[in-house]
């Protein structure tokens, strides 16, 4: 036995590796210490399912039904992710619609490509050259309700920007300026914008942002250039 995957609550354990194992398990998994030893554990995430897929074709580990179902069900769904985002972009791809828009302001077709990519895959790096609107692509995959609420960092001087000329110019969203680095409790809003200088004093407080609106929480980073 080159040792055991187990899958609960969320996460990947594995454990009872041969030493071999382990070093090479952390060559691939390169968010594992390296001077750490087994059990290891991993978050639940489609690409980690896939990868340990991966590993176990030269290192087969043991597993109970109930991993080997859900790791079953992670590869399918992973699968039929990358057929959407293979799909997304060709150039045949027509973008789906966006509501939550105000009258007149409307994203650009390649615009509502990156945002229909964002959803799809949860996550995005957008290289745009400058001017683009790589903010209105943001704005374009939240404006329906996607992942709201939803949590923007931005440099200090453009925070008040991004709420009044990004925002509310071209959204309904109801959003809040966050100035202070001491966490308190805020309003119900669709964004919360937060400052390069006191995003730290709020880690804590995402988990509390969560039920305010919906399930989930995305983050923008934006450039200062983009704006």
């Amino acid at each position: 036995m080159n040792g055991l995957l187990k899958y609960r609550d969320g996460m990947w354990g594995v454990g009872h590796l041969k030493p071999h194992v382990a070093m090479r398990f952390k060559d691939v998994f390169k968010g594992i210490p390296f001077g750490s030893t087994p059990p290891f554990q991993l978050r639940d995430r489609l690409d980690i399912a896939t990868d340990l897929d991966w590993f176990m074709q030269r290192y087969p580990l043991d597993m109970d039904q109930h991993t080997r179902q859900a790791l079953d069900e992670r590869l399918y769904l992973h699968a039929e992710q990358q057929r959407a985002v293979t799909q997304i972009l060709t150039q045949r791809y027509e973008p789906s619609l966006v509501t939550g828009f105000r009258p007149g302001e409307a994203p650009e077709p390649y615009q509502l490509r990156a945002a229909d990519l964002f959803k799809e895959t949860g996550r995005l790096l957008l290289m745009d050259d400058v001017g683009l609107g790589k903010t209105v692509s943001f704005l374009a995959s939240i404006a329906d309700g996607w992942g709201l609420p939803a949590a923007v960092v931005v440099q200090p001087h453009l925070s008040t920007q991004w709420v009044k000329q990004y925002i509310e110019r071209f959204t309904h969203l109801k959003a809040i300026e966050v100035t202070k680095t001491r966490p308190h409790k805020l309003q119900s809003a669709d964004m919360y914008v937060f400052r390069y200088t006191n995003i730290a004093g709020w880690v804590d407080y995402f988990g509390q942002m969560r039920p305010l609106n919906a399930a989930r929480i995305s983050c923008a980073f934006p450039a200062a250039a983009d704006l």
